[in-house]
């Protein structure tokens, strides 16, 4: 269980701290007050939302997401 736990606790510290778009490695985009790039606002949405979906459930499948299912960045999610 613990293995499990360590594991997930890396990939989620890794992602977070490599791909979110609101950490900023890079001294110029720190200093910059408007680092933000709408690709990777979408790139980190649709990862956020092809999680949601992996396994069919109730509250994804309800009409209220269908603007989230035609959105651009979740073209490849089928219901």
């Amino acid at each position: 269980i613990m293995a499990v736990a360590i594991t997930g606790a890396t990939f989620t510290v890794t992602r977070y701290s490599t791909m979110h778009p609101d950490v900023h490695f890079d001294k110029e985009r720190r200093q910059d007050y408007f680092t933000y790039k709408p690709e990777e606002g979408a790139s980190w949405r649709a990862h956020r939302f092809t999680m949601a979906n992996g396994k069919k459930n109730p509250i994804t499948s309800s009409e209220l997401f269908d603007p989230m299912f035609e959105r651009p960045e979740n073209q490849h999610i089928h219901r």
